[in-house]
């Protein structure tokens, strides 16, 4: 699997797209249907960013975008379906319960008394998100429509990141192939670029994909911390599409080995806006030392925070390293088989430091969690590992 691997990936990694699925079909036109939120009763706009319209046009590929409110939507796709003019996209704004259809929970319950539908429902990430709204949702491709070939195989399009290459290629590539490891589930790869400090154990994944391409799209690096943030389209038994991953690496005795792995919109989105401002803080020639590393975590092991009186969120804290060279720390909160990841930077050596429960999401399962502190060269020291059920 690791040459497998390389061979695919290696064509990919300057930046510039290679599709790895036949190219979507010309000529068709998608019919989506976007439904608004049970919670409103609104009708959605049936706006598309100019980026998705822009991506489709290329391909020869037009859209038409019709709103429905959430009530008497069931019936509504339900009579397309026995008409056979059922759309090739569903929107959903948000989540919740559209009479029956179970939005949110990747399932859907009882459409019309028509079970057979819901297998041909296909959920789709990243991919069409051009069609979301603010408030995000849910993209479900119909197996059944006239034109779901076109729209599948837009989804697997291996991304785009631009035409200008990556700075460190060699970081990118490694990256890419990485990356693709993860989602599929590639302990051998894995393993053998794992840091020792890495918290989340092997498998990491616990529902393995096929990836049809990877692209290491940008990299944050000095000689010895790196950031690669990676693109890629992929096909799992729950969904397809496409979606980006960050990987943190560090340099160790001259290998680059895999801190962390995280497909989290957080840690993609607010984490990775954050990077430059980081990267001006490190160097290549300040001295290669570990500083001492946060201490005095709270809460307790096993406990989640409690909000303070007239707060509606508790906090995480912690002491900052009290080394004068640490210029950011990061916290790092691990769920199921995914991280998300906090950039923060200490006020002073050895202040006290927060990061709000509110940037967290509800799992119903264990977390761990932990603190980075990073020295101007790079180096980096991890503070011991607490852990709560959220």
């Amino acid at each position: 699997m690791v040459l497998r691997h390389i061979g695919r990936i290696a064509t990919i990694v300057a930046g510039l797209s290679v599709a790895a699925v036949p190219h979507a079909i010309p000529g068709a036109t998608l019919r989506v249907w976007k439904i608004g939120s049970p919670h409103y009763g609104n009708v959605p706009p049936t706006t598309v960013a100019g980026v998705l319209r822009e991506q489709l046009e290329s391909r020869g590929i037009a859209v038409e975008v019709q709103g429905f409110p959430a009530r008497g939507f069931a019936q509504v796709f339900s009579d397309s379906v026995r008409r056979n003019v059922a759309p090739d996209v569903l929107v959903f704004d948000n989540f919740g319960v559209v009479e029956g259809m179970v939005v949110g929970a990747e399932r859907f319950d009882g459409i019309a008394e028509a079970p057979e539908v819901q297998r041909n429902l296909v959920r789709v990430t990243g991919a069409y998100d051009g069609l979301l709204g603010p408030e995000r949702g849910w993209v479900y491709l119909f197996s059944g429509s006239a034109n779901h070939d076109a729209a599948r195989a837009f989804a697997l399009l291996t991304p785009q990141c631009g035409l200008k290459a990556p700075a460190r290629v060699d970081l990118a590539a490694l990256g890419s192939t990485l990356a693709a490891a993860y989602l599929e589930g590639d302990t051998a790869t894995l393993q053998t670029h794992a840091d020792p400090d890495r918290l989340t154990r092997l498998p990491l994944i616990q529902n393995p994909v096929d990836v049809d391409g990877a692209v290491g799209c940008t990299v944050w690096a000095n000689s010895r911390l790196a950031f690669v943030q990676v693109l890629a389209s992929y096909q799992g038994r729950d969904a397809i599409g496409r979606l980006p991953l960050m990987l943190v690496m560090r340099k160790i005795s001259a290998e680059w080995q895999l801190l962390v792995a995280s497909r989290d919109p957080v840690t993609n989105g607010v984490f990775t806006r954050q990077l430059d401002e980081l990267t001006v803080l490190l160097d290549n020639e300040s001295e290669a030392t570990v500083p001492p590393g946060a201490t005095e975590l709270r809460p307790s092991d096993r406990i989640f925070p409690v909000a303070r009186m007239g707060e509606r969120f508790g906090a995480f804290s912690w002491q900052s390293s009290r080394a004068d060279d640490v210029v950011a720390e990061i916290g790092e909160f691990t769920y199921k088989d995914d991280a998300r990841l906090f950039l923060t930077r200490p006020s002073r050596p050895g202040g006290r430091v927060e990061i709000s429960t509110g940037q967290l999401w509800t799992t119903r399962d264990w977390w761990n969690w932990r603190i980075w502190s990073i020295t101007r060269a790079g180096n980096v020291a991890c503070s011991e590992v607490r852990s709560f059920y959220h």
